[in-house]
């Protein structure tokens, strides 16, 4: 059965801006490896028929929980670049290298930039994902690249993602009863940028991805949730959360 995971991302930069990161080779080594990982092309042809060589490396060395797909510390990818669209889309046609049949098959990647307000959204999927990559893991990876890029292109954004943790049946219903409306009222704050709870791998969990412009935003969302139904609520619901972005 074929497996699709995707990430989405709103830049303040302009679409031209951010499609040239996607096609260029420092800018890729620079924010396209995730968290915990390096990069280097070993040749690089970004053209409609193009191909590229590239070796990531597990900072860890494989030594931690994730192991290489190539060797213990590496992947090792070879693409074909199947569609260069000027300013708004590549898409790839992307194998691993490994000895290990659960990672075969060609994944299909779609990058795709378009306007959204004043700034771009870029959106990344990945098609035929291979059975031996854990769906979790990989959704991660390809938001850690979308937070890389971000960064790369100098927006100072406060991320937050992590899990919602229910103890029974009752907190999920408190959770299902006011989710929409926290939901709708978030995603209305000038400063929100991308918010997310979707029901989690495990029973009674929900993940939750939240994005905002800066600090500030965060902190004033933060405030807002502080006097609002969902956060009287949810109050006594465990939150196993991470928040990268803010001074100090």
């Amino acid at each position: 059965m074929t497996r699709t995971d995707q990430a989405a991302l709103r830049l303040a930069a302009a679409p031209p801006e951010v499609f040239a990161a996607l096609v260029g080779r420092e800018a890729l080594e620079a924010w396209l490896p995730p968290a915990g990982m390096t990069g280097r092309f070993e040749h690089f042809d970004p053209r409609t028929g193009g191909s590229y060589r590239l070796v990531l490396a597990y900072d860890d060395g494989g030594q931690g929980a994730q192991q290489g797909k190539t060797t213990a510390g590496s992947d090792v990818v070879e693409a074909r670049y199947v569609e260069v669209e000027p300013g708004a889309r590549v898409v790839q046609a992307v194998d691993f290298v490994s000895d290990d049949p659960a990672f075969a098959g060609t994944m299909t990647m779609t990058w795709e930039v378009a306007p959204r307000g004043d700034g771009t959204l870029v959106r990344v999927r990945a098609e035929d994902v291979p059975a031996g990559i854990d769906a979790e893991v990989h959704t991660a990876a390809l938001a850690s690249s979308l937070d890389n890029l971000a960064r790369h292109l100098g927006e100072a954004h406060v991320v937050l993602r992590g899990v919602l943790v229910c103890r029974d049946e009752s907190e999920t219903r408190v959770v299902t009863d006011h989710l929409d409306e926290h939901v709708a009222l978030t995603r209305a704050e000038p400063g929100c940028l991308d918010f997310a709870v979707h029901p989690g791998a495990e029973p009674r969990t929900w993940s939750v991805a939240e994005r905002f412009v800066d600090a500030d935003a965060f902190r004033a969302h933060q405030a807002r949730i502080a006097t609002s139904a969902w956060g009287a609520a949810t109050a006594g619901i465990e939150r196993r959360y991470e928040v990268t972005g803010l001074d100090g």
